[in-house]
């Protein structure tokens, strides 16, 4: 498997691996299914002169304000140092997102829609746009299920053969009634993908839609 420099709408490989089921309708979900079995108060004030308003503090008080005032910026360059010197390892961004993702099969029974990843460790596409993922699973968490797989591990073999994946990263979006809708391979914009999640999140067509028909279809 190798990166794709394009992101596209794949839906060739999964038509012919439709066309290899007993029913030529089904999708990658439905054979996935059927192996597994599927208030404030307010008072009154009097005004008082400006002058009033200013605020003494005492000596120790001035001093505590001082130390704050220098060690506030020397924390803040210490910190960005500290990242510098230890950056967060991408590999160990997607494992963790993968340790904590729930199943496929949990996620698709939640009525929830699911974002479902494949990655690989020496994927470079994979490890630039893991940041950007991490990301969009902390602002979508509770709409949408994220479902990360390290496409090289004998236990997801099943579901990298039925979404055909030939390509990383492999992104498949998933709603909440079980559809696939959309499927991007490869380096894709961090814009595209926020747009597809956010789209997802809200039952609404993607950028990149399989359910969608072209538009010379759509006008006839």
């Amino acid at each position: 498997m190798t990166d794709t420099d394009n992101a596209a709408n794949r839906t060739s490989p999964l038509a012919a691996l439709a066309a290899t089921q007993p029913d030529a309708a089904a999708s990658p979900l439905a054979v996935l299914a059927a192996t597994q079995g599927a208030g404030a108060t307010t008072s009154s004030t009097t005004a008082v002169p400006s002058a009033a308003c200013a605020v003494t503090q005492t000596p120790d008080e001035r001093r505590r304000s001082l130390i704050l005032g220098i060690a506030s910026p020397l924390a803040a360059a210490g910190l960005y140092a500290c990242q510098r010197a230890n950056p967060v390892n991408p590999v160990r961004l997607l494992a963790a997102m993968e340790d904590r993702s729930p199943s496929l099969p949990d996620a698709l029974g939640s009525g929830t829609p699911t974002l479902l990843e494949f990655y690989a460790p020496w994927c470079v596409s994979c490890r630039e746009s893991a940041p950007a993922m991490m990301r969009l699973e902390k602002r979508f968490g509770g709409k949408v299920n994220f479902v990360v797989c390290n496409a090289e591990d004998p236990q997801y073999s099943q579901l990298v053969r039925l979404f055909g994946v030939d390509g990383i990263p492999h992104l498949a979006f998933i709603d909440s009634d079980r559809k696939l809708r959309s499927t991007l391979i490869g380096e894709v914009p961090e814009a595209l993908v926020e747009q597809s999640v956010l789209a997802l999140a809200d039952g609404r067509s993607l950028p990149y839609d399989a359910t969608t028909p072209p538009a010379d279809d759509a006008s006839k």
